[in-house]
Order: C-alpha cells, then structure tokens, then sequence
C-alpha cells in the first residue's frame, strides 16, 4: 500500500537509512516526515503495477500548491525519496517529490545524483570546493531550492564550473578535486552506493558491493533481503538466519546470493516478488520458458557462470581484485544509531569468498581449473594463458 518507503522509519532505527553522506545514522525526524505512509497519505493520487504485478509499488503523486508543486505523474520510491532527502539533509518531501520528477525529466539517475550532491555539500562544507568550484553556487545541507533550480540542471547540462564537476560523479569530481575527497565519496567502481547503509542494514551488503562487477548495487544480488531474513532456500543448502550486523556466514550467503542476483536479474524477474518464489518453482520456470531441463543445482551454475563471465569481461578492461573494495567512509564505524561503533570485517568477509568462489585475490578471477569446471575452457585459456 504505502510502496518501498514504507518501512523507512524501520530502516532509520536499524540504522539502514543514510544521512548527509553517510555520516549519520540515525534521524528520528526525517523518518517521520519521509516514509511512504505520508507520501500515501499527502501526495499519492495512485498506484501502477509492472505487467500482471498485484505488488503495484511505483507511485503515482501531484503536488497542487507550494513551491515545489507538480502536476500528476511519476513519484519517488525509496532509493529516490532518501537520495534526494535525508541523504542530502532534507527532510521535506514534496521538494523530494519534485526533485525526483527534475531528474526524470533531465534523465537523471536518482541514487547517483543524490551521492554525488551529498559528496559536494560534504566538500564544500568542508572547504574542499569553494565559490570558485561551484560557480557562485552555495551547497548547503538540505537547501532544496538550490538542488532543484540550479545543481541538477547543471549537471544534466553540463554547464559552469559546478556541472562540469559533477557531471561524471562523485568520483570523477573528488580525484578532479583532490584534497583527498575521495575518502568521502560513498561509492564502489565509480557508482554510487544505493540507500541502504551497510553498517546498519547489513554487512553482508559490503561485500556484495564490493564484488559486484558493476560495483555498488542493490539489486544485483538478494543480500539485502537475505539479511533481512526474507530468503529461504533448503533445496540449495541455504537455511541461514543471518544476524545484519556481523560477518557471520556472510561469504557463505554472498555465493549464493551473486549466482540467485545473476538469474534474476538475465531472467528480468522483480526482487520483490521473487521472495515468494521457491527454488524449485524457479527451476520450473526457467525449464517451462526456455526447455533447459534444468535441476536446482543447473540453475545455480548456470548463475554463477553468469557472474564469473562478468569479472571476466571486467579483467579485461583493466579491472582486478584490487578493485573490489570500499572506501574509506563506507568503513569507517557509525558515529550514532544502533550501529554506532560496529566495526565491519570487509577485507575478512571477501577473501573467504575469495575463497570459496576459488578467485584469484590479485587477478579477482576465477582459476582455470574453475572456469573450465563451469564450460569456460576457452575464456580460461584467453585470461589464464601465462600459466
């Protein structure tokens, strides 16, 4: 009913929900202005579903008056609504509602532009970027009218010495910047970190950022809803209750979760309605589909083959275990919330699943004899040819 912000006051207690680049945890205020229950109750006017979905999570909003008011039409999900709300130190949602309708219509990417603002208010908060840097434009925490009438057109545009800055990312901006700002960017490979805080939603999430081939993702693996304790998989040997905030059996969960992300996402099934899907009504609909012929344990090769193939293209374009890390304020511990002061084990988590994955942790790909385990002789004679 209320969509994916529903439980986003949940998501603030557990320490889940970013705030002002990643450097809070905790705002009970924000919570209460942001979740979707007063989206539902304030701007919604209706719901739309994917094809033949009964879920209906996209929400459909007008704001009638005001100055952030816009017309019926796309509204915010909960990526959106906290990139460019508590993320970015506001806490008034019909500007986040308008926000996320500026970068629909510039084609912007919602998680994205909001890391990558949050980096900037950091930096020039800091004194990292100045007047100079930012063309006269003051980034200030929570100042939406600045985001919405002047930063994200600039970006999009590409205009003045701020769009010129951003336009490529946090990353991107912070090496252009120096002053070592890249310790404060929140990203993994350059993309930018989704809304869901490692250090409180799960440390599972770290690793499975880190390893994930197109670099920080959500949803290119079900960890986080497997440390939410929402997947249950006996037929395939996963019957883990996995406490969020520990490294406990999280390597073990992530070699399962990269194989399940990379079926789901080949298959274009939904994260969320998979959940209610067991593995053997999955084998029954690739086989139903496609005529594979699959059992549980094809499927599941079938997905880490996937996965393995991906590093594999990475490595060819330069990219190796080294990587696959985070940064330094994506590890350094909480600073308030439930997760204050919760240290996570990233680099023991990754080389187990180093490990149990057989990749190689200076080349970050899978041994020959892996690959040729998984019918990639001749991918394994291209990258492993030296030896």
């Amino acid at each position: 009913e209320n969509g994916t912000a529903a439980n986003l006051e949940g998501g603030v207690v557990s320490g889940d929900v970013p705030i002002r680049n990643f450097t809070s945890n905790y705002w009970e205020e924000m919570g209460q202005e942001l979740n979707g229950g007063v989206l539902t109750e304030k701007y919604l006017t209706k719901r739309r579903a994917c094809a033949y979905c009964s879920i209906a999570c996209k929400r459909v909003v007008e704001i009638k008056e005001g100055p952030f008011a816009i017309p019926e039409g796309p509204g915010p999900e909960y990526e959106t609504i906290t990139a460019l709300g508590s993320l970015i130190g506001s806490m008034d949602l019909a500007a986040v509602c308008k926000a996320g309708r500026v970068c629909n219509d510039l084609g912007l990417d919602t998680i994205s532009a909001g890391g990558t603002i949050a980096w900037a208010m950091e930096a020039f908060e800091r004194g990292d970027l100045a007047d100079k840097d930012t063309g006269g434009i003051k980034l200030l925490w929570g100042d939406m009218g600045a985001v919405i009438d002047k930063v994200l057109p600039v970006i999009a545009g590409r205009k003045g010495a701020l769009g010129e800055l951003l336009a490529e990312g946090s990353l991107a901006a912070a090496v252009r910047t120096g002053k070592d700002s890249v310790r404060y960017t929140v990203q993994c490979k350059g993309l930018e970190l989704p809304m869901h805080d490692p250090r409180g939603g799960g440390h599972g999430l770290a690793l499975t950022y880190a390893v994930s081939p197109r670099g920080a993702c959500h949803v290119a693996s079900p960890m986080l809803f497997m440390e939410m304790g929402a997947c249950f998989y006996p037929e395939i040997g996963f019957e883990y209750e996995l406490e969020p905030k520990t490294d406990q059996y999280k390597a073990e969960a992530a070699v399962v979760a990269v194989a399940l992300g990379a079926l789901e996402n080949s298959a274009c099934f939904c994260q969320f309605a998979n959940r209610e899907v067991s593995i053997p009504e999955w084998v029954g609909l690739f086989n139903t589909v496609a005529g594979y012929n699959w059992e549980a344990q094809d499927m599941m090769m079938a997905g880490t083959r996937v996965f393995y193939l991906k590093r594999l293209i990475n490595y060819l374009f330069g990219r190796t275990a080294k990587d696959d890390v985070l940064t330094p304020r994506m590890l350094e511990p909480a600073r308030d919330g439930e997760p204050e002061g919760v240290v996570i084990n990233f680099e023991g988590m990754k080389y187990k699943f180093y490990e149990l994955m057989d990749i190689d942790p200076v080349k970050g790909i899978p041994s020959k004899k892996k690959l040729e385990e998984y019918g990639m002789s001749a991918e394994a004679k291209k990258v492993w040819q030296e030896t």
